[in-house]
């Protein structure tokens, strides 16, 4: 609508060399978003037939209150871009998260998770938990 105001957003990138960069301000009630470099978490990778396997999840804890919202930094890249292919490769997307009315502060943390190669399930699902950063 004409004159309607969108939601403020801040954006925090974590950035290969360990570093953070935030633009903006964590507002209540706007947007986050979350830009996040792979080869943070270099542990864990998993390869199969020469692509990298794998998801990065955020979890992101919204305070005072402690609300978790999570989502991941990654898009799966499809063979031949068929939605319904296989599987191939993962890039990086930008995760945007609402944030909570009462919250101005957020706590983030990544995780690095892979399905052995051959299933569809939870059942191959590694976790590495030693994959961790935050910010």
């Amino acid at each position: 609508m004409p004159g309607e105001m969108s939601a403020p957003t801040a954006s925090l990138r974590f950035l290969q060399d360990w570093q953070q960069q935030q633009q903006g301000v964590i507002t209540r009630g706007g947007r986050l978003t979350l830009d996040y470099d792979r080869t943070r978490l270099t542990s864990c990778i998993a390869r199969w037939h020469g692509a990298e396997l794998g998801d990065i999840v955020a979890y992101c804890r919204f305070h005072p209150r402690g609300d978790i919202v999570t989502g991941s930094v990654l898009a799966p890249v499809h063979d031949q871009g068929n939605p319904s292919g296989m599987v191939i490769d993962y890039a990086p997307v930008p995760l945007e998260l609402p944030v909570p009315i009462d919250s101005t502060n957020a706590e983030i943390r990544f995780q690095r998770r892979f399905l052995h190669p051959g299933h569809n399930s939870e059942r191959g699902l590694e976790v590495c938990a030693n994959g961790w950063t935050s910010a």
